[in-house]
């Protein structure tokens, strides 16, 4: 219990506000993301959120913008295709939505 609370102590002391622009289209910090991996149908999508845990909303999975999946989609676009490396190998994802 001690180490969380030096964890989210840490997280209030070095906070950054962060401004998104909702105009831009592309995803960015904060972005709720829904992607396909290759191979799979659209309806077999998985949605992410580009941030941190502490910022996750209910319902969607965490990418962190330094991951390499959340680092390959910052700043791509919907219907763009974007590839990263994982453990098990280069994995493709199509960006189909974003809200």
């Amino acid at each position: 219990m001690e180490s969380r609370i030096r964890q989210i102590d840490q997280v209030i002391r070095n906070h950054e506000i962060v401004q998104r622009d909702e105009h831009a289209g592309k995803v960015q910090h904060a972005s709720i993301v829904r992607v396909v991996y290759e191979g799979d149908p659209e309806s077999d999508f998985q949605e992410f959120f580009i941030g941190s845990i502490e910022e996750k909303p209910d319902g969607v999975l965490v990418a962190s913008p330094t991951s390499p999946l959340g680092e390959a989609l910052l700043g791509h676009r919907v219907g763009e295709s974007v590839e990263y490396q994982a453990p098990s190998g280069v994995l493709k994802v199509k960006i189909v939505g974003q809200r």
